[in-house]
């Protein structure tokens, strides 16, 4: 189900549904990463669209992202490096 682009979330809904904690989300909204409302000293609300975008899967090289970041090879697809260098 897509998120409503009305819903606000708080730090702590946004931290159980991306899977990192409640502090880190603070943190990412303080330095911009995901898009919040700041409402008196200490509470952000984040659109649940936001959450969404950053959960997601993603691919490539870039910003880790929790339990969104998606690991394309496995140790067995990796090239093997030689032991003694010629």
């Amino acid at each position: 189900m897509a998120p409503d682009s009305d819903t606000l979330l708080t730090t702590a809904q946004a931290a159980e549904r991306i899977g990192i904690s409640r502090q880190h989300v603070q943190r990412l909204c303080q330095h911009g990463v995901l898009p919040s409302q700041r409402v008196g000293a200490r509470l952000y609300l984040i659109p649940a669209n936001a959450v969404a975008a950053y959960a997601a899967p993603q691919t490539g090289r870039g910003w880790r992202r929790g339990k969104g970041r998606n690991i394309t090879k496995t140790a067995d697809e990796l090239p093997r490096v030689s032991e003694n260098p010629a």
